[in-house]
């Protein structure tokens, strides 16, 4: 009774390890259907060593009509195992990219020559003999059998040369292993116990398979890592190369910017040559904002978009976000209102550029969108116990949006009725750039809109507060330093390096208005040799990428001069992200990128040279 409930309790596991098979998804290879025809074969020949057992051990011996049937499918069922065990093997020798094809042919024609084996195994008797106490099957059709499983074997041990290169792959490690248990089992004396052993290896190898080797749910997984592989070097590509791209085209678009502005200040200028220059500065901005937004969508898409929180002003963030939409109006006839939350307080702790970033977003959408009435921007808050929430509010009397075309607010490079609005510069990233960075912060972005007569961005973003300390710090560097005028640099001596004859052209011109004493190189190397040789200067502008050694690695090297102590800012075309605090990060002062702002020199040369 105990060893028939043993024996049931194994029938059970092996029937529910047979439905957890196959009601799982599979990929559909050719080798998967080959080993589930092998699956099904070690089932079987399982079932069939069960019932034999059984019969074994009744009393009063087995029926030998019954037994001799069950011996006869037993034996057939491991022969027909390790027929298709051996066309397993033979399928996965095939090299990847030709096994499907070849494959499918391997496994049809051995479908047909496996029938006919069976039907000639079928015609062949066995016997039952009975000796020592023991019913052992003999007769020609367990020769036949002994005699398969040989060439079988044969063929298995030829496989094991031919692939004897790509054992470092575990599909073959069942093959060799078989063989081993198989040579084995043949020393064994007794023939029937020999073959039970057999039996039981097999079918514990083929339930091995299925974890180790070829488990559907594995092949899925390697499947998916390999098309996520090749996903994320195609991102990383694409990244590289947009940040390649961003370079080299803010390079030629600082020329062009700063030579323009240079222009347009000239007393001398024509009011129409003024005219065609702001043209030039407003189209040159307008590109810069396309790479900008190219590359934010780029990094947004491979995750590597930072947030990086810092302290700031708020009054900054206001200031410059109310003078930039002013500068955007470009002569628009609107009514332009703004205003804040006295409330709000004087320092927050967030990402500044994003902040910035998302609320000008809006604001440049709106005046793109509106020819005529109002704009109406507002920032409120709600105080929290360790955070504030601002709500930024930007309401226009625009062209407004449909209700079905909600849904498309937000998608990448997809512009609203673009037919209508052909004349409106954009490529559609703005919005859908907002929202990801909006979420990215923890925030809300929702819209609000009437065809036809308007729309309500609202943004609710959390900011946290800036603690004593941070506070002490900001007014230290932003308020008790006293700046220097730009009249008071005068004579000041700046050394600028940059491997770009171009850029050394337009930093010349620039701060050759400011009456500085300028000295222009263009290596990393000149500058250590200058600094070596005892040269004094009262700021170093020094771009990045520059062959042989760059910008940072300059750097490293100027520090390791006894004595060095002079302002290094980083003047660079990379122009990504959090790209400014991995300079500061680096060892630089401080950051300009190229296109030159004039705002941003006036800042840091006021602060650098102030002496």
């Amino acid at each position: 009774m105990d060893t028939s409930f043993i024996i049931l309790f194994i029938i059970c596991l092996i029937i529910l390890f047979l439905v957890s098979i196959f009601i799982k998804n599979r990929l559909n290879k050719v080798e998967n259907v080959a080993y589930i025809c092998l699956l099904i074969f070690a089932i079987v020949s399982s079932v069939m060593q069960t019932v034999s057992f059984m019969l074994m051990i009744k009393d009063g011996g087995p029926d030998i009509g019954i037994y001799s049937v069950i011996s006869k499918i037993l034996f057939g069922c491991y022969s027909s195992w390790m027929f298709l065990f051996t066309i397993y093997f033979i399928i996965v020798s095939i090299k990847e990219e030709k096994r499907e094809t070849y494959g499918v042919l391997v496994l049809k024609y051995s479908f047909i020559l496996l029938f006919i084996l069976i039907l000639l195994y079928i015609g062949l008797p066995i016997q039952i003999l009975y000796r020592d106490g023991i019913y052992i099957p003999v007769g020609s059709g367990v020769i036949y059998v002994y005699i398969s499983i040989a060439i079988y074997t044969i063929i298995s041990l030829s496989l094991i040369f031919i692939n004897k290169r790509n054992f470092k792959n575990k599909k073959y490690w069942p093959l060799l292993f078989m063989i081993i248990f198989f040579i084995i089992t043949l020393i064994i004396d007794d023939n029937y116990f020999d073959l039970i052993i057999v039996n039981q290896c097999a079918i514990l190898l083929t339930f091995v398979m299925f974890f180790t080797i070829d488990n559907p749910d594995v092949k899925t997984i390697e499947t998916l890592n390999i098309a996520k592989s090749e996903a994320d070097r195609a991102n990383s590509l694409k990244s590289d190369f947009l940040s390649n791209m961003s370079h080299e085209i803010r390079t030629p678009l600082n020329a062009i910017v700063s030579f323009s502005n240079l222009m347009k200040d000239m007393e001398n200028m024509p009011l129409e040559a003024k005219e065609d220059l702001n043209n030039i500065i407003l189209s040159s901005n307008a590109l810069l904002e396309l790479v900008n937004g190219i590359l934010d969508i780029s990094k947004i898409e491979a995750n590597k978009l930072e947030i990086v929180e810092s302290a700031y002003k708020f009054s900054d963030l206001y200031n410059q976000l109310v003078a930039l939409s002013k500068a955007r109006l470009n002569g628009k006839n609107l009514e332009f209102n703004y205003s804040y939350n006295e409330n709000i307080p004087q320092y927050l702790y967030g990402d500044f550029t994003r902040v910035k970033q998302v609320i000008l977003n809006l604001l440049t959408n709106a005046i793109k969108y509106t020819h005529s009435g109002y704009i109406d921007f507002t920032i409120d808050s709600f105080i929290k116990k360790d955070s504030i929430r601002l709500i930024i509010v930007v309401e226009d009397s625009g062209i407004g949006i449909k209700t079905e075309n909600y849904n498309k607010l937000f998608n990448k490079f997809e512009r609203i009725e673009e037919d209508g609005n052909s004349q409106i510069e954009g490529t559609g990233l703005g919005l859908a750039i907002t929202k990801n960075l909006v979420e990215l912060m923890g925030g809300k972005i929702v819209v609000r809109s009437t065809y036809g007569k308007g729309s309500t961005f609202t943004i609710a973003l959390e900011q946290k507060y800036v603690s004593k300390d941070e506070i002490e710090k900001l007014n230290l560097e932003n308020e008790n330093k006293p700046l220097a005028s730009l009249d008071s640099i005068k004579g000041k001596k700046v050394l600028i390096v940059d491997d770009n004859k171009m850029n050394l052209k337009v930093a010349e011109k620039l701060l050759k208005t400011y009456d500085l004493n300028l000295e222009l190189i263009s290596s990393g190397s000149e500058c250590i040799e200058k600094i070596k040789n005892n040269n004094t200067y009262d700021l170093i502008l020094m771009d990045d990428m520059m062959p042989n050694m760059s910008g940072s690695e300059t750097l490293v090297n100027l520090k390791k001069i006894q004595g060095f102590n002079i302002p290094v800012i980083v003047l660079t075309a990379n122009a990504i992200g959090s790209v400014k605090q991995q300079y500061l990060n680096k060892g630089f002062d401080d950051y300009l990128s190229k296109p030159i702002e004039r705002n941003e020199l006036d800042r840091v040369l006021k602060k650098y040279l102030n002496n």
